[in-house]
């Protein structure tokens, strides 16, 4: 009798000491995602503050350009709204990529096909400067090790036997920050009747 009692107490210590430390990698793994995510919202801040002093720059009144404007001020104001919901700013992010790649690629047009844009200098300026190249560059690296991050937890919280503790414990796979295929295979619409 006392070697079953003892037998039981065994077993139940192991999976007290499995439990715990289930947990505490789940815990940690979370908290690594949520420090990365982090990280990824200042280089996308960095970005909108240099693409907001750029647009602040500019004084157009060319009807493709404020389009263009328009749709990146309307993505960022729909990412600020997502605070906190990351999936909806993964989103957001997404849109926005979509209206700048827009804006920054109208700058490749032939001056004859597209006479009326005006800020070309600007735009060139922006492409070739620190601002875009070195933001962009920022926030493709922030999003790998953004991404690695969210595998390593999506792993722990789905292969078992870590997938029956995270679900006890109430763990989600969280999202991939990954760019829209639309967008990343063609250039987007930024204005009626204007295609790239």
């Amino acid at each position: 009798m006392n070697k079953i009692i003892l037998g039981i107490l065994g077993v139940v210590v192991v999976l007290g000491v499995f439990g715990v430390s289930a947990n505490n990698k789940l815990v940690r793994l979370n908290n690594e995602v949520e420090g990365q995510w982090a990280q990824v919202n200042t280089v996308l801040q960095r970005r909108f503050d240099s693409i907001d002093q750029a647009v602040g720059a500019l004084k157009v009144s060319n009807k493709q350009e404020l389009e263009a404007i328009k749709l990146i001020t309307d993505a960022r104001k729909i990412y600020t709204a997502a605070s906190g919901d990351r999936d909806a700013q993964v989103a957001a992010v997404n849109n926005y990529n979509g209206a700048l790649n827009g804006l920054l690629l109208s700058r490749g047009i032939n001056g004859e096909a597209y006479a009326n844009l005006k800020t070309p200098e600007l735009i060139g300026g922006l492409m070739g400067g620190t601002n875009i190249e070195g933001n962009e560059n920022r926030i493709a690296v922030e999003r790998q090790r953004y991404n690695e991050k969210v595998k390593e937890f999506n792993n722990s919280i789905q292969v078992f036997p870590g997938s029956i503790f995270a679900s006890f414990l109430g763990y989600k796979t969280k999202a991939y920050f990954e760019l829209v295929d639309a967008a990343a295979t063609k250039a987007p619409q930024i204005a009626p009747n204007l295609n790239f």
